[in-house]
């Protein structure tokens, strides 16, 4: 299984010898982060407590524009890891940069970088970052629908590609 996080949502893909066969995405509730790890923990055991999961392979945080959104990821990273390992699930990282090129490719070249800059001058360079971050989002989209021919939410496809990654690696 595969699982894509946030401090808001949690998208996993179960798959069987790298094809996926369920997916899902989950929003999480509370106005804090606190109550929305709470929430995920609730969430987990309604929908995988009768679940057979072997492997799980969760993205790896690595880059977060602050310290308190990184402790956050963390707060939730270790709910799930919390659960399955209880569950005796051997758990994985998976590094983004290592699954986006075991998968979908979608890192931007050099040359793609400097074309959106001449077809956009004069944006500012959170702009250009936004914007590649959407160019990245929509390949990692595309890749899972050229290959399994399913139509499916940004991080169900980020999901999808880390269960596949896992499949392949493991």
């Amino acid at each position: 299984m595969g699982i894509d996080h946030s401090t808001q949502t949690l998208a996993f893909c179960l798959s069987i010898d790298g094809v996926p066969e369920y997916w899902e995405e989950i929003s999480l509730k509370g106005s804090t982060a606190f109550e929305r790890v709470g929430d995920l923990y609730g969430k987990l055991a309604a929908r995988f407590d009768n679940e057979q999961v072997d492997i799980l392979v969760i993205e790896k945080t690595a880059r977060v524009n602050s310290l308190d959104t990184a402790i956050k990821l963390g707060f939730v990273a270790g709910v799930i890891i919390g659960y399955f390992a209880n569950k005796k699930v051997k758990v994985f990282e998976a590094p983004a940069l290592s699954w986006q090129a075991a998968t979908a490719k979608p890192t931007l070249s050099k040359a793609d970088k400097l074309a959106l800059r001449a077809a956009n001058p004069k944006r500012s360079k959170s702009w250009y970052s936004n914007e590649e971050r959407k160019i990245r989002k929509q390949r990692i989209i595309d890749w899972v629908y050229e290959n399994f021919g399913m139509l499916v939410p940004s991080d169900c496809a980020d999901a999808i590609c880390i269960s596949v990654y896992g499949s392949r690696k493991l």
